[in-house]
């Protein structure tokens, strides 16, 4: 369930339709199956950098794409009216459990006006997949990453974009990160694990969006 504080909340306002403030994150693992660890909430929220902390020990079983994606959707169909809804995908691997599922989920994620943005993580994933997943919906865009720095400035482009227009002509958004959490996420990458890797960046996003929106 979406925070009433930020529904609501503060120094934010409409204009026909769409709501402009600070926006609300979500995070959604998946491996074997996919499930919601934290639902949409401001950057500010305990409970995300909580469940950063604990994602590499949910590294195990397979790589279920559809089941993050449809986690995923499930929380961004609640979002408020007038918020954008975007999805961040990021994998390492290629899906093993319910590939058949995969396009249809995102046929639904466009219907819902769900924009999903597809991550390559290292060097072993699906590309082509991940292309044809980020084409499916509303300006969804693929993403190869391969380091730190890389994924950070993925992740962060958008918000320093608005935050250049000033955060309160920012149009608010409900961003849901779905995040690979397969057994191959715990392979090396600069010195550490990918899904280290991945607490970096997912940390400093939530730092950037905490210092526009304070």
């Amino acid at each position: 369930m979406f925070a009433a504080s930020t529904r609501f909340g503060p120094r934010s306002s409409s204009c026909g339709g769409r709501v402009y403030g600070a926006d609300q994150v979500g995070i959604v693992g998946f491996n074997t199956t996919g499930f919601p660890l934290v639902p949409p909430c401001p950057a500010f929220d305990h409970r995300l950098q909580a469940a950063i902390t604990t994602l590499s020990s949910r590294c195990a079983g397979g790589t279920n794409l559809t089941a993050g994606l449809r986690e995923s959707l499930t929380l961004l169909k609640q979002a408020p009216p007038g918020y954008l809804r975007r999805l961040w995908l990021l994998t390492d691997g290629e899906p093993n459990a319910e590939v058949d599922g995969i396009l249809p989920t995102v046929a639904d994620a466009c219907a819902a006006w769900v924009n999903i943005n597809t991550i390559g993580f290292g060097d072993s994933y699906n590309r082509g997949l991940l292309e044809r997943i980020a084409v499916g919906t509303h300006r969804g865009r693929f993403v190869p990453v391969q380091s730190l720095r890389e994924l950070t400035d993925v992740l962060l482009a958008d918000q320093r974009s608005a935050r250049a227009g000033g955060r309160w002509h920012h149009r608010a958004e409900v961003t849901v990160l779905a995040l690979d959490l397969s057994p191959s996420m715990l392979g090396p990458m600069e010195g550490r694990t990918k899904v280290a890797v991945v607490q970096e960046a997912v940390t400093r996003l939530l730092a950037f969006k905490q210092r526009c929106f304070s």
